[in-house]
């Protein structure tokens, strides 16, 4: 990693310990370089400078964003039979309703928060399995915040341009990893089919430690904002303090042909992993004319008796509680490169209530000399 990834990560600390604060600060605008040209240079960053800039940038385009949310009209999604969902196909069952790629528009659901009675089936269920379940109002999070249950729809979230750019960082990433990962296989003994599975998956997907290791800084400098603006989106779906929004998982997603996989798995995100409290999906590409198939099927729950299909398009993005309540998966893929971005995030302690666990771990009760080290370095903080 060089000099100028290196000081990204710390303005990216720094960020998350601004927390929900806005930045008035002009100093770095005034002096007429980019965020890219700060971090450009190759050797030394002024990391505060670049942290108002890169600051100023994601509070001026996530309230251009609002403003053109703003302006969208409601969808209304109508009944549809073109969802292969078995959902929508079982006898007798109501027939999915479909939001469609050919048209923008704003959509909110309030739902039942809802989790399987029997807590020895919070972990890891799918498919029938999971939907074999008995459900009771209620979330696996204990934290009263977890309880805003609901899905939402945002459209314009990207720019088509940022799209693009957004796909060409993400092949150019994926590349590089392909050809270092290919590097590294010749020289080690054959590995197993699965672990060859699962390293071809992986090269599907980049997180921003790939972004920073194989990407350009222009690249990897927009995936970070738009990771924030998906973090922002959270915190103002489900009215959820900012600075207790952190990003517990994200990578962007590449499915191209599945057309030998009859189908794709049931799930509940918090099912899967305990610190996925809420999710969104923001789609780079458009259903019907990037790729086929690939639409994000939702079960029908307590508070809806349909199913939804929301069909990918370029800068929609849907935002969720992980809970039971919102049983998804995704359509094969038959044709094209379907590309989003999933993130998931965890409702955290305040980072005042944060601080003071730390104290005491480190400070009053340390278990070890390094904990008592790292309480020393970081006192002026903890007390501050």
């Amino acid at each position: 990693m060089g000099p100028s990834h290196q000081s990204l990560w710390v303005v990216l600390a720094l960020a998350t310990l601004w927390g929900g604060r806005r930045c008035t600060c002009t100093d770095a605008e005034s002096n007429g370089q980019s965020i890219h040209e700060l971090f450009g240079k190759g050797t030394e960053v002024d990391t505060v400078d670049a942290f108002r800039v890169l600051r100023e940038q994601l509070d001026a385009e996530y309230t251009q964003m609002l403003e053109r949310k703003s302006t969208l009209p409601e969808h209304s999604p109508a009944p549809t039979a073109e969802c292969d969902s078995p959902v929508s196909g079982e006898p007798g069952a109501t027939p999915a309703v479909k939001v469609p790629s050919t048209s923008q528009g704003k959509l909110s659901r309030a739902v039942t928060c809802q989790r399987p009675k029997d807590r020895t089936q919070w972990r890891n269920t799918f498919n029938d399995k999971l939907l074999d379940l008995e459900l009771e109002a209620g979330r696996a999070c204990a934290d009263p915040l977890c309880q805003r249950c609901g899905l939402e729809l945002w459209e314009a979230f990207v720019t088509p341009d940022e799209a693009v750019t957004l796909i060409e960082h993400a092949q150019a990433v994926m590349s590089e990893g392909k050809r270092r990962a290919d590097a590294k296989k010749k020289q080690k003994s054959a590995a197993t089919p699965m672990i060859e599975e699962l390293a071809e998956k992986k090269k599907q997907m980049i997180d921003l430690s790939r972004s920073a290791l194989y990407g350009t800084i222009e690249g990897h400098v927009l995936l970070v904002k738009v990771l924030e603006r998906m973090r922002r989106a959270v915190s103002e779906t489900f009215d959820l303090p900012l600075g207790r929004v952190r990003l517990s998982s994200h990578f962007v997603s590449k499915i191209t042909d599945q057309r030998d996989l009859k189908e794709s798995s049931w799930h509940c995100d918090e099912s899967s992993f305990t610190t996925f409290h809420f999710s969104g999906v923001l789609w780079l590409s458009t259903a019907g004319e990037d790729f086929d198939g690939g639409l994000l099927v939702f079960r029908a729950n307590e508070t809806d008796s349909s199913p939804l299909a929301i069909a990918p398009r370029v800068g929609r993005a849907a935002f969720f509680s992980s809970g039971w309540e919102n049983i998804h998966r995704v359509e094969p893929v038959t044709k094209g490169a379907r590309w989003s971005i999933p993130i998931f995030v965890e409702v955290v302690p305040s980072p005042a209530d944060a601080r003071r666990k730390r104290f005491v771990q480190q400070c009053i009760k340390p278990k070890s000399v390094a904990a008592y080290d790292t309480c020393l370095e970081q006192w002026q903080e903890l007390l501050d």
